[in-house]
């Protein structure tokens, strides 16, 4: 799903950048709850948050709303019908050869 990304969103965002040089792929501005919804980029989440959120804190100063960020979700390859969730792994020759002479 695209969305367009108005004016404010735009500002909110790099109000975001300026104060806590982390980066917000995405701003929700909700005017029924007085907030603004940031979505962060994995691994920024620290830095928009700052010591004891201090950053939040700061920009709501700024901006006069509250603030709630989200971390992007982290996207998993999917998987082939063929494949198992672990990862292969090589085997020598030998293994194998051990592994068929055995019988349990």
């Amino acid at each position: 799903m695209e969305r367009n990304i108005g004016f404010k969103e735009r500002r909110y965002i790099e109000e975001l950048r300026i104060l806590t040089r982390s980066t917000a792929l995405d701003c929700v501005i909700d005017d029924r709850f007085d907030r603004v919804i940031y979505v962060i980029r994995q691994g920024d989440m620290g830095l928009a948050i700052g010591k004891k959120g201090e950053n939040i804190k700061r920009l709501q100063n700024v901006l006069g709303r509250r603030i709630e960020m989200v971390n992007t979700p982290r996207t998993r390859r999917p998987l082939s019908p063929t494949s198992s969730s672990r990862p292969r792994l090589p085997v020598s020759s030998a293994a194998q050869t051990t592994a068929r002479s055995m019988s349990w």
